[in-house]
This record gives C-alpha cells, sequence and structure tokens, in this order.
C-alpha cells in the first residue's frame, strides 16, 4: 500500500489542497518530506491521510456491510476508522471532504471520506466511500484473517507517531498479549503509535522469553546426544544446531535497532523487575540512562520493526514489508549528526515502506537524494528541487525562510556592505570595530568583510 495523491476540501486550515507522494515520476524514493512554520498545517496533512487512510485498516478488522453500490464506488454509511473530529472542519464551512489516491495491491484505487457538523444535514450525513476494485481486496484480506492461511498472508503497515515522543521510563510490565491475534497486534494504536511503546518493550520481552525457551530445549536435546553415547552423536548435534532458528521476529527488530544505533546486545534482564539492556561504546547500560533521543529514536524504529514483523509472517525478511508510515517532527529530540543520516537509515532498514514526514531540520531535508520536499506557506505548496547535499545556511534561507544569522547582525553586515559601496570607509570600519566587540574573531562573514574593507581602502589610496 502506498499513497499516491491527496486532496482536502475544507480540511483545517485548508480550503483545496492537493498534493502528490513519492515516489512520483520525478521521485523514486519513497519518502515525502513537508516543512514549514508551525501553524503552517504541516501536522493537518498526516492527520487527513490517518482519518482517510484509518478505513483501510479499519474495514480490514473489523468489516462492514456496505450502504449500496453505485457505478465503480461502494458506500458505507458509517466510518469504519477514526472520525473526522469537528475541529478539523474548516472554520466557516459546514463539511470536510477527504480523497486519497492509493496504490493497493499494485493496483490504483480510491477513497474518499465525507465529514458534516452536527446538524449541517447537507448530505445525509458522513459516508466513506472506497472504489470497488479496493472493496474487493479489502475482503480478501479481511477473508484470511479468518483463515487457516493467515501466517501466508502479508498484511502492510499504517502508523502515526505524533509529537508526544516523550519516553521518561521505560518499565516493562508482565502483562501479555498473547491471546490478542498475533496479527492484529500489527495495528494496535496504530493511529497513536508513539503512546503505545509500552506495547513494544512488552513484546520484545515475550518474544525473548520464547527465544530463550528455544534455546534451553535445544540445550536440553544436545545433552540427550551426548548422554545417550550415540555413535552418530556428532551429526545430530549438528542437526540439533541447524534446526534453530532463533526468533526471526525478535532478529529482525534487533537488527533495525542497531542499524540505527549502533547499540549492541539488545537484551532483557529478569532480576527482580524486568529491565532492557544494551551495549553502547562497549559499555553495558539500562535503556533508562540513555538520552531521550537514544530512548525515543530506539523506541520508534524498534516498533516500526515490531509492526512490520507482526504483519507480514510469511517474508523471509519482515523488515521488506509494505505500508505507509507517518512521523511528525522526525527529528524530535534527535541530535543534529543523528539528523544527519536518518533519511537514509530508514530507507535502507525497510526499503518497500513509504514514509510521509514533517521536519523543522535542514539535516534531514538534505540527506538523501530520492526525496521529495515540499515547503508549506500560508495554505500552499511548492516543491524544493534537489536540496541533496545543500549546506545548512542554504536551506535555513531557501526551505525554511530563515536567515542564517540574527536579524540585527544581518542588518549590520548589510550596512557595512553599503557604506563600503558609498566609499563611506570610516563609518564601515566604526561597524566593524563594533561586531569584533561581540562576535567571535573566527567569524567567517566578519573575517570575509574585513578583507572587503582592507581591499576597499587600499583602492581608495590608490586614487589619491
Amino acid at each position: 500500500m502506498k499513497v499516491k495523491q491527496l486532496q482536502l476540501q475544507n480540511y483545517g486550515r485548508f480550503d483545496n489542497l492537493t498534493i502528490q507522494f513519492a515516489p512520483n515520476g520525478e521521485t523514486k524514493g519513497n519518502v515525502t518530506i513537508i516543512v514549514g512554520n508551525n501553524g503552517a498545517g504541516k501536522s493537518q496533512i498526516l492527520q487527513a491521510l490517518l482519518d482517510n487512510l484509518s478505513n483501510v485498516i479499519g474495514y480490514i478488522l473489523n468489516g462492514r456491510k456496505e450502504q449500496k453500490k453505485e457505478e465503480d464506488w461502494v458506500f458505507f454509511k458509517n466510518i469504519t476508522g477514526h472520525t473526522v473530529p469537528e475541529l478539523s472542519i474548516r472554520n466557516n464551512s459546514n463539511y470536510t471532504q477527504i480523497d486519497t489516491e492509493i496504490l493497493f495491491s499494485n493496483k490504483n484505487s480510491f477513497v474518499s471520506v465525507y465529514s458534516e457538523r452536527k446538524g449541517a444535514n447537507i448530505n445525509n450525513g458522513s459516508n466513506v466511500k472506497i472504489s470497488n476494485n479496493l472493496f474487493e481486496n479489502l475482503q480478501y484480506f479481511l477473508n484470511k484473517l479468518t483463515s487457516n492461511t493467515i501466517d501466508k498472508t502479508n498484511f502492510p503497515i499504517l502508523a502515526f507517531y505524533g509529537t508526544t515522543r516523550n519516553i521518561e521510563k521505560v518499565k516493562i510490565d508482565e502483562h501479555s498479549d498473547k491471546d490478542s491475534h498475533q496479527i492484529l497486534l500489527g495495528y494496535l494504536a496504530y493511529g497513536l503509535a508513539e503512546s503505545e511503546y509500552k506495547r513494544f518493550f512488552r513484546w520484545f520481552r515475550e518474544n525473548e522469553d520464547l527465544e530463550n525457551e528455544n534455546k534451553k530445549n535445544l540445550s536440553n536435546k544436545i545433552l540427550e546426544l551426548i548422554d545417550g553415547n550415540n555413535t552418530n552423536q556428532i551429526d545430530h548435534i549438528k542437526d540439533a544446531i541447524t534446526e534453530f532458528k532463533g526468533n526471526k521476529k525478535l532478529q529482525c527488530v534487533r537488527q533495525a535497532i542497531e542499524l540505527f544505533t549502533d547499540f549492541k546486545n539488545i537484551h532483557i534482564e529478569r532480576q527482580d523487575t524486568p529491565k532492557m539492556f544494551v551495549e553502547k561504546d562497549g559499555e553495558k547500560l539500562d535503556v533508562n540512562q540513555l538520552s531521550q533521543g537514544e530512548k525515543s529514536l530506539l523506541a520508534l524504529v524498534g516498533d516500526i520493526a515490531r509492526r512490520l514483523a507482526i504483519l507480514n509472517p510469511s517474508l523471509d525478511n519482515p523488515l521488506h514489508g509494505e505500508g505507509v508510515v507517518l512521523i511528525d517532527e522526525i527529528d524530535l529530540h534527535l541530535h543534529p549528526k543523528w539528523q544527519q543520516n536518518l533519511i537514509d537509515k530508514l530507507t535502507k532498514t525497510f526499503p518497500n515502506v513509504q514514509f510521509i514526514l514533517t521536519t523543522h531540520s535542514p539535516h534531514i531535508v538534505s540527506d538523501n537524494p530520492d526525496v521529495l520536499v515540499y515547503i508549506l506557506d500560508n495554505g500552499e505548496l511548492r516543491a524544493y528541487n534537489n536540496a541533496y547535499g545543500e549546506d545548512v545556511n542554504t536551506l535555513l534561507s531557501g526551505v525554511f525562510g530563515v536567515s542564517e544569522r540574527t536579524p540585527e547582525i544581518a542588518e549590520k553586515f548589510k550596512l557595512i556592505g553599503d557604506y563600503i559601496s558609498d566609499k563611506q570607509l570610516d563609518n564601515a570600519k566604526n561597524l566593524i570595530d563594533e561586531l569584533s566587540q561581540i562576535l567571535s574573531k573566527n567569524h567567517t562573514q566578519l573575517l570575509r568583510t574585513q578583507l572587503i574593507w582592507a581591499k576597499a581602502k587600499l583602492d581608495q589610496s590608490k586614487e589619491v
């Protein structure tokens, strides 16, 4: 599943908005990044996608009898996914409509969500309609949930991670999700995924317990072979070791976390209260000793990998599963060094997942050549072509609309340039001396300005 296009009417701060997502004709990668000021509407675009796509997952999980069929559409009176809150309907409007074009099972499909204010009675209330081909595909997945072949069926991921990705303390409880349908665990709290990080740590503990049990059984089997004085015991031992494959789901999660964080030997220790430990630069640390950025990235990547591992039981590498992941402010809590190659790691670790992200970081925008970048300003979108490899100052100015230095200092450098152009070199020198008192002596622009002034002074002396 991938989203090709989103159209909004009267949603949030948008009258009408159309946005296409990567991959498209110009961008081969699976990453779309939206930047803009606070309040520009970046998060509303992600929320609108969730409000729409949740009906796809909602149908797989719950099923609904169609209200009616009409030409190429199937209508549902009751929304199967997230209801659109009235606060999301644009002020002075009585309805909103969210239309998406998606690629589902390699077919172009459509989902449309229409929602009215309470009491508006414009079009007989709220409804969802999906294209016939999508309805048929969703029926297939719904049937698989109750069939004996579910372990051979791969489901698409959908997860939204908001800006509340704050982990004060990692606590691994003893609660178990084993009674829940395994596939359903991949969709639990998909619309508020960051609130369920505790489920990731719990899932890790449960699967490591299972892995340890299998290791114990293997050890017992080898000891039995040795004690039996079997003449072929070496071959039997080799066969027993070969048969042991560990926990594939857990191995995928470990692999993803290690690639992102360089943490090694991620494991649970069970003395007294269970705790997760990692090795960082050769030192063993309780996860609670990590920084907020380290914990949040570990949990984010681990949770995406967990959901993919659950939803793709028949893939040799579940990290290669498909679907859509929405992340608001992907740079949250992360040091610029970690931001710098984050997109590259996302695309290498989860190569078939479509990521739609927002950010305030120039490092995120310039990380990868196959990224579609949009600038959102005053309700209007424009694409920024080829931000890959751009220096931070260029991006701050061209993409984020921010001066590379504070406005007061920038104004003084501009005034110095004007003085030099007008040959008012004494006035220019006074301002340069003033800046020399408050800026570093190695300040690049100050050094450049001093050289320009010195050359202008030399040229002036030659004219006399």
